[in-house]
Formats: C-alpha cells, structure tokens, sequence
C-alpha cells in the first residue's frame, strides 16, 4: 500500500515539475516580447524625438522667411499709391498659391 502511495506521489510530482516547466517557458517567451517591445518603442521614441527636433528647425526657418517677406510688404505698402498694382498682384498670387497648394496636398492625402 505504501508503494502504491510513493507511486502516486512520484507521478503527482512529475505532473507538477512539468506544469511548473511550462510556466516558466512561458513567462520566459512573454519576457522576450516584451523586453522587444520595449526596446522597439524606444527606438520609436528616438525617432520621434530627431523628427520634432528636425521639424523645429523648419519652422524656425519659414518664421523668419514669412517675417522679412511681410517686412518687405509692409515697406513696399509704405512707398504710396504707385506700388498698389504690384500690391493686388501679389495678393492675388498668395492667395492663388495657397489654393494650389491645398489641392495638391487634398489629392497625395487621397
């Protein structure tokens, strides 16, 4: 009777060493992924980070070329009636160019 016990106490055992086996394989395949995800989202944050840093540097130039265009226009716009036309033409020109712009842009987001 006491080998029939130890008997059913060994597969009991076993069972569990298995079970036990299993768990650590999986928790050692859902360590991987994550310690990938989390070396993929830094990457991705990095990336991020040189593409605002890069995006700044674009910004800062098309201030500055947008503030000395309009100080130009201010100043042109100070010289009297004789620049008016020119004035109508550029206007029509900024606005005629922005509409392009738009609609190119409305057809690549398609």
């Amino acid at each position: 009777m006491s080998w029939e016990r130890d008997r059913g106490l060994g597969i009991t055992e076993e069972m569990l060493e298995d079970e036990n086996n299993r768990m650590i394989s999986d928790i050692s395949s859902k360590t991987r992924t994550l310690k990938q995800l989390a070396i993929d989202i830094r990457t991705e944050t990095k990336d991020q980070v040189k593409l605002i840093g890069d995006s700044s540097g674009i910004f800062e130039n098309a201030t500055a070329f947008l503030g000395n265009s309009f100080t130009k226009v201010k100043q042109m716009n100070r010289t009297g009636t004789q620049n008016c036309r020119l004035m109508c033409y550029f206007s029509l020109f900024v606005v005629v160019f922005f509409f392009i712009m738009y609609s190119l842009i409305g057809r690549v987001l398609r």
